[in-house]
């Protein structure tokens, strides 16, 4: 039996036989479509091969690609673990012609490969065609030699000309043409029938390979045209194609998935190999890893969240297996050995894998306890509400159905939910009024009433049944019940708070419901989300800033940006003038308003960048300082602030003047951004991508993702190579270039940015190359010096750095020298000996804590050696309640464990003051336990002095106000004792 390995390996080197490149997968991250959430098809990395953009050296490629449906348009998440085939990963096998070979090439390569080199049997195989193509039948039929009733024509059956399963197209425009998809058929024993059929849903006729042949340009107006040049794209599941030579019929039975399963089962300890849970673990490891080596981590946003909720549903299958401590990232090695072979990069990446796995593990399950409690909380009260429902009726139970057979017996079925969430379904089979008889019973499809029905009785009925009642409860009601048990569900309120609060994924709180019979109410998720959305909206301080009248923008043109080589300019004619965001003919003296210009030296704010301020002057005197300049609808540069002299109407002429001295200062710290970015994916790996920045005149802020804390090594060295960057002088390099070309130059593209037809890149040396519309240095070597000031978390995943650079750099620095100086004054030394004089400092320190605490200790004893002699003896029982100051809290603790060590059976409550406060520790030990709690002791006595305090049965602490209230309350305590005892 081949193993996958193997057949991966047969189709490439079967496909290089006859004269096709072999080409390595690509990206799960598409390099070149940025709308694009995750490669998903072997065609992705040809697209614009296909669509003629982009010319290769070989017009025949064949690939195994690695490809993710997770997410975005094609989303098997929540499939996976329930079906034989859903993967959120797999590998696409796929042979390609770009105008090269066409039809009768591609389906005798199909043949051969299937039934000569794999030797499966050709009466096992049957294929499906577009309806009109007449010339893939006659392939199939008179030079394959597949029975015409093994060829199926399939229409359109999608609603629409030319929608149909056997007609693919890349867009609504654009390349397309129909296509034959080869199917295996399990035999008659599996239900199910062929492609075309009621049945083709079954799992008897499995498709394995479909072949595109794209020969049609779709035009706007849905006509076809012929192609000059047709090609072949096709693709084939390996996990599929695997099942199939291996002879099993669930993809999960293939070797490469059990050797996972087998893995995760002996890490949970789970016997079961047929387990869903194990199922999910499987196949959520080779998704989670391979996304990781591609550079995505988990997030809040874009594809890192999608790699969130894939990792925290494989932690959820894990929980329900009884794992409560980091395991996933564990599954790594079982993957290494099974497909590290075909990708050595799981090996060369493996502690960056298992990193950013385990950060996440840990991360989550803070929360998922939590969570899960929730969970529970939520459904027991919609448990709750159906018995209430029931109780309206009158009833114990939900009667739901009654019948009475001809011998006049009356059967009543009845539905509960035991404590976990699942149905207990009842048969009271009444033969006469005085003796009932129970009987269990399997009833309802899985569908309809949850996944796991319970054969066991919990309700247990009595003679007081009534047979004339059952008999006349109605059809009516009984589907009222039927009703609301199918419409059971989680509110969106609390979806949202499972995700809000606890980190629960949409989906996984689906999943969960799903398994408890449940549905999610998402339009009410829905609304709470976007309830949320208008709360950040309204808190926004520059909420509705950016907002122009639509009237407006109809009728201006996008300003023309004049700053990145002048910071003057001359003749910029007013287009528009905003007094609290609406429009005016003219600007006073002292108010305040925006100016909008035909074309500015001004940068408005955006990409992280600041915007410029400065003057804008005109005739008259008319002087308008500018604050900020901010981008208005996108395209519009609107400046600001405050007309501080004359009058500015619109028509007239003004010149500009930026703040050169800021903007410089704002541009050095611009161009350090860029270099500060790819020190980053140098050092800690090309998963490192932007997630945030400020480029301010003062300094620089860049978040990004990463899922540890970096060392102060690595900080050293990620500053070096910066300024290592910048001694260089590396030409700053400015390309305008088509979207496509950029990425071909080595520009960096994020997924959700819009980016339009040209874009502007920024190269410096051979170090860095961004898209980026950004003002910058000509050269780097004018940043001067870059120094970093801060480094730490700010969300899970995502770390900020702070940097200055130039003259702010250098002031950071002397500013730190200064520091330094005052140290070693205050220390009685110089620089030099600071660390030496501050080891010897600590040193004495601790050797000065250590007297302290043997002093406290003695003290304690002293204490507590007088206390013990002055208990109150109460039913047996020692009671101290007295106050001991100089003690601080470790010190009580101390005290109360020596007394109770004493004493033997004892309550003591001890109480020290200072500063104001007061500190409480009370202990309970020996019979004493049975009816006074530490924690209810402490809490009463912190009650009366306007403080807190709680904890364990024997021990437990609080504190309050040091005033005459605690001496009143450590009199009461003999007496709030007394009264427990005594119950």
């Amino acid at each position: 039996m081949k193993t996958s390995n193997e057949i991966r390996k047969d189709f490439l080197e079967f496909f290089r036989s006859k004269g096709h490149t072999i080409v390595p997968s690509s990206s799960l991250v598409p390099g070149n479509d940025p709308t694009l959430l995750f490669t998903n098809a072997g065609m992705v990395q040809f697209k614009d091969v296909f669509l003629g953009a982009e010319k290769r050296s070989y017009k025949r490629a064949v690939s195994s690609q690695r490809c993710v449906r997770a997410g975005g348009k094609h989303n098997d998440l929540d499939q996976v673990g329930y079906t034989a085939r859903h993967h959120t990963f797999f590998e696409m096998l796929g042979n390609f012609s770009f105008g090269d070979y066409f039809k009768k090439d591609a389906i005798a390569y199909a043949w051969e490969l299937l039934t000569k080199v794999w030797g499966l049997p050709a009466d096992k195989l049957l294929v499906t065609i577009y309806h009109t193509d007449d010339e893939a039948f006659d392939i199939w039929h008179t030079d394959i030699g597949l029975p015409a009733d093994r060829i199926i024509r399939i229409g359109d059956n999608k609603g629409a000309p030319y929608a149909s399963d056997n007609f693919w197209q890349m867009a609504d425009t654009g390349p397309c043409g129909p296509c034959t998809e080869i199917f295996y058929d399990h035999g008659a024993h599996i239900p199910g029938g062929p492609p075309g059929s009621p049945d083709e849903d079954g799992d008897r006729f499995i498709e394995i390979w479909n072949n595109v042949f794209m020969q049609y340009d779709r035009q706007p107006d849905g006509t076809l045209v012929p192609l000059p040049a047709p090609c072949v794209d096709t693709g084939m599941g390996l996990e599929r194609v695997s099942a199939v030579l291996q002879h099993v019929h669930s993809n999960y039975e293939i070797d490469l998935f059990q050797h996972l399963i087998k893995a995760a089962a002996e890490l949970t300890g789970e016997k079961d190999l047929e387990s869903k849970s194990l199922r999910v673990i499987a196949d959520h490891i080779r998704a989670c890893a391979f996304l990781i080596v591609d550079g995505v981590l988990p997030s809040n946003e874009g594809r890192g969240y999608v790699l969130r909720r894939i990792i925290r549903r494989a932690l959820r299958y894990g929980w329900m297996l009884g794992m409560r401590e980091p395991f996933f990232h564990r599954m790594l090695a079982p993957l290494i050995e099974v497909m590290g072979e075909a990708y050595p990069e799981l090996k060369t990446k493996r502690a960056t894998i298992e990193a950013a796995l385990k950060g996440e593990e840990e991360r989550f399950a803070e929360t998922l306890d939590s969570g899960m409690k929730i969970f529970d909380e939520v459904s027991l009260t919609e448990r709750r509400s159906y018995f209430k429902f029931c109780e309206t009726q009158d009833l114990d139970y939900g009667l739901f159905t009654t019948q009475r057979s001809p011998d006049g017996k009356v059967t009543a079925i009845g539905v509960t939910t035991a404590d976990d969430g699942r149905y207990v379904i009842t048969r009271v089979v009444v033969v006469d009024k005085e003796q009932p008889l129970l009987t269990q019973v399997r009833f309802g499809s899985q569908e309809q009433y949850g996944p796991d029905q319970v054969n066991i009785c919990l309700l247990v009925t009595n003679s007081e049944i009534d047979v004339g009642e059952l008999s006349e409860l109605t059809e009516t009601f009984g589907q009222q019940i039927v009703n609301f048990v199918d419409n059971r569900r989680i509110e969106g309120r609390d979806v949202f708070r499972l995700y809000d609060t606890y980190g629960f994924p949409v989906d996984l709180t689906a999943d969960i419901a799903r398994e408890r019979g449940l549905s999610i109410d998402m339009a009410g998720f829905e609304a709470a989300m976007e309830q949320q959305r208008e709360q950040a909206r309204a808190a926004s301080k520059f909420a509705g800033s950016t907002a122009l009248p639509a009237d407006l923008v109809a009728k201006l043109k996008p300003t023309e940006f004049l700053g990145y080589e002048d910071l003057e300019a001359d003749d910029l004619h007013v287009r528009a003038l905003l007094r609290d965001g609406k429009p005016v003919d003219a600007l006073n003296a002292g108010e305040q308003g925006t100016v909008i210009l035909r074309a500015t030296p001004f940068y408005a704010e955006s990409g992280g960048q600041v915007g410029d301020r400065g003057w804008l002057l005109g005739s008259d005197d008319a002087r308008f300082e500018v604050d900020d300049t901010l981008k208005l609808a996108g395209q519009f540069h609107g400046h600001a602030g405050t007309l501080k002299s004359g009058t500015i109407r619109v028509g007239d002429l003004l010149s500009a003047q930026v703040d050169g001295a800021r903007r410089q200062a704002i541009v050095l710290n611009h161009s350090a951004t860029h270099l500060l970015h790819a020190a980053l994916r140098q050092v800690l790996g090309e998963h490192v991508t932007q997630k945030g920045s400020l480029v301010a005149p003062d300094r620089l802020r860049f978040d990004f993702s990463h899922f540890a804390a970096i060392s102060q090594e690595q900080l050293a060295e990620i500053e070096a190579i910066v300024n290592t960057e910048i001694r260089r002088n590396a030409e700053a390099e400015v390309h305008h270039m088509g979207m496509q070309e950029a990425i071909d130059f080595g520009a960096m593209a994020l997924f959700g940015e819009k980016y339009g037809e040209r874009v502007r890149v920024l190269k410096m040396g051979g170090f860095s190359t961004e898209l980026c519309g950004g003002t910058h240095v000509h050269h780097t070597g004018d940043i001067g010096v870059f120094k970093i000031i801060s480094e730490g978390g700010v969300a899970a995943g995502v770390r900020r750095i702070e940097a200055v650079t130039g003259q702010g750099a250098l002031d950071f620095i002397a500013a730190e020298e200064r520091r330094l100086d005052a140290v070693a004054e205050l220390l009685g030394g110089n620089r030099n000996d600071v660390v030496d004089k501050l080891r010897a400092l600590f040193d004495k320190q601790k050797k000065l804590e250590k007297e302290l605490d043997a002093l406290k200790a003695k003290a304690a004893a002293g204490a507590t050696s007088d206390l013990g002699a002055g208990a109150v003896d109460i039913a047996g029982i020692k009671v101290v309640a007295a106050r001991v100051d100089g003690l601080d809290a470790k010190s009580l603790r101390d005290s109360v464990d020596q007394l109770k060590h004493k004493l033997g059976d004892a309550v003591i409550l001890l109480a020290s003051g200072a500063d104001g406060k007061a500190s409480l520790v009370a202990g309970v030990q020996g019979k004493g336990l049975d009816k006074v709690k530490a924690g209810e002791l402490v809490a009463f006595v912190a009650s009366k002095i306007n403080g807190k305090g709680g904890g364990r049965p024997d021990m437990a602490q609080g504190g309050g106000e040091d005033g005459a209230g605690l001496v009143d309350a450590l009199k009461s305590v003999p007496e709030w004792v007394g009264a427990r005892l005594r119950t």
